[in-house]
């Protein structure tokens, strides 16, 4: 059977490698430095196969194939390249995977550079989100936008979710998200419109990260005589009724294919000392359970996170922050929301899915603590 991408040109391919890569922070420099890994072709031998219009059938017959690229995995359109049986269409299919699955924690120049060859550096591991369709809510601030942009990294297409539409716009701008969706988590009708706009966008829905949540005050009055019971309500309702509108929603499309939710949480879930913080994160643990028992038989893992203290873009530059954070952990290191968004997309991966119903901590190691 003869495909209708066999016949194209590369050149007609090539911009949409480009934009692709651009949108993950990476040059068309690079790019072409993984293609000539790849293939044995060098800037000038490339350029004259895209002025030439050589068609992928042509461009592979020519090229001079790295024999690590048998070694490599990952998804495009939702099809793994190691299982596609046409040798010719697996050749194409690697090279989207490879030429545009930038990771930023993989020494890429160890493993791509022309020499030597094959590659003597490390292959990336595949976290199996090439080309996966994800919403993340709170996606504009902190955690959230640290754990979009980490999805990006893997190559999935990213939507975020928020109620500010300036600070989504310069979210997606500085994650590579593909765009935003406007809603508050409290609106249930919103919240539907919301999903369903993030799935046209996305055409498929594989992860869900609920991230939108109030911020908790530090200090606020919590016993029996001062707590706030609207207050308290309020960071119910958005965080885990929210988090709950979210999943309803999405539920639909994560069924189609299976897919994985992951909700973040927070450590006041295990301390005393703040009523509303406790009641909020301890909810979000019995919703995750719930959640995970209902939608696992079809195919969709739910995981609960809880971080601890943790710096992000709003405390970066408070040193007594940091210091505070480091002190509460037995690493004595502060950790950094991308430190959290680097577990949250494993759990987010189809790599992660046997934590199915599990509350992950990302705290660093509280001392003093043992959690059976």
């Amino acid at each position: 059977m003869s495909h209708r991408i066999f016949t194209t040109s590369v050149a007609s391919v090539h911009p949409h490698y480009v934009a692709k890569v651009e949108r993950k922070g990476r040059s068309v420099a690079e790019l072409h430095e993984v293609i000539a890994w790849l293939t044995g072709f060098d800037e000038a031998a490339l350029q004259r196969h895209l002025a030439a219009g050589t068609t992928f059938e042509e461009f592979f017959a020519a090229a001079d194939l790295n024999p690590a690229a048998a070694l490599i995995t990952g998804s495009v359109c939702g099809v793994k390249v190691q299982e596609v049986d046409d040798p010719l269409m697996k050749q194409i299919r690697t090279s989207t995977s490879w030429s545009t699955s930038w990771r930023r924690a993989v020494p890429w120049r160890r493993c791509c550079a022309a020499e030597p060859r094959p590659c003597g550096g490390l292959l990336p591991v595949d976290l199996g989100l090439q080309g996966a369709g994800a919403l993340v809510t709170g996606g504009n601030r902190g955690i959230g936008r640290a754990t979009a942009a980490a999805l990006a990294a893997e190559g999935a297409e990213v939507v975020l979710l928020g109620r500010d539409e300036v600070s989504l716009e310069a979210a997606v701008a500085e994650t590579g998200a593909v765009g935003h969706v406007v809603a508050d988590t409290t609106d249930d009708a919103a919240v539907r419109s919301a999903v369903a706009a993030a799935v046209a966008m996305l055409d498929r829905l594989d992860v869900v990260v609920n991230c939108a949540a109030p911020r908790a005050a530090a200090g606020a009055p919590t016993g029996l005589d001062d707590l706030d019971e609207t207050d308290v309500l309020s960071h119910v309702d958005t965080k885990v009724l929210g988090y709950l509108r979210v999943v309803r929603a999405a539920a639909p499309h994560l069924r189609e294919r299976g897919g994985q939710v992951v909700n973040i949480s927070g450590t006041n879930a295990r301390v005393t000392g703040n009523v509303g913080g406790s009641i909020r994160n301890i909810g979000v643990v019995a919703l995750t359970k719930n959640l995970a028992d209902e939608l696992g038989p079809d195919g969709v893992s739910v995981v609960c996170v809880h971080p601890g203290l943790t710096v992000t873009e709003r405390n970066a530059g408070d040193a007594a922050y940091a210091e505070q954070a480091a002190a509460s952990n037995a690493l004595g290191v502060a950790q950094t929301a991308a430190d959290v968004a680097a577990l949250v997309t494993f759990l987010a991966s189809p790599l992660g899915r046997v934590a199915n119903g599990a509350v992950v901590t990302a705290d660093g190691g509280r001392p003093g603590h043992i959690w059976a």
